[in-house]
């Protein structure tokens, strides 16, 4: 341990840090998102890590982009239960977006929100709009 190249306040600072990374690890491990798994082959088993690892990078990016665009206005989030926050989680805007639903009827498609307008107002403070749930990707279904 070099002391000069990692100073105590560093390493203090880097221990400290740790909570942010397990608490989106136990995102991950919720049982509503990842239920028993049963993989036989170490390729498998590697390349689900991966998509793991994707899926958790996603959602912390996701997190990041609201609570930042959430320090430019002057009114919290409404999240479900009538809770304000400046500061949601990954887990408290998807359960927002649980609320989303689109309906289909021929090549027409709506959104219907159960939630109310600050779902939409999550959806935009992520840097998106109603618009991705209703116009899938060329190629798309």
């Amino acid at each position: 341990m070099d002391t000069k190249a990692y100073p105590d306040r560093e390493v203090l600072k880097e221990y400290k840090e740790q909570n942010a990374v397990e608490r989106q690890f136990r995102f991950l491990k919720q049982p509503v998102l990842l239920g028993p798994i049963f993989l036989k082959n170490k390729n498998r088993v590697e390349a689900i890590s991966f998509v793991f690892q994707l899926a958790l990078l996603v959602a912390a990016y996701l997190e990041y982009r609201v609570r930042k665009s959430l320090e430019q206005e002057e009114s919290p989030l409404i999240l479900p239960g009538k809770r304000k926050s400046t500061n949601p989680t990954a887990r408290a805007l998807l359960e927002m977006f649980d609320y989303l639903l689109v309906v289909k009827q021929g090549s027409d498609r709506a959104l219907i929100n159960y939630q109310g307008p600050e779902v939409i107002r999550a959806l935009e403070l992520a840097g998106f709009g109603k618009e991705i749930y209703l116009f899938p990707p060329r190629g798309g279904g």
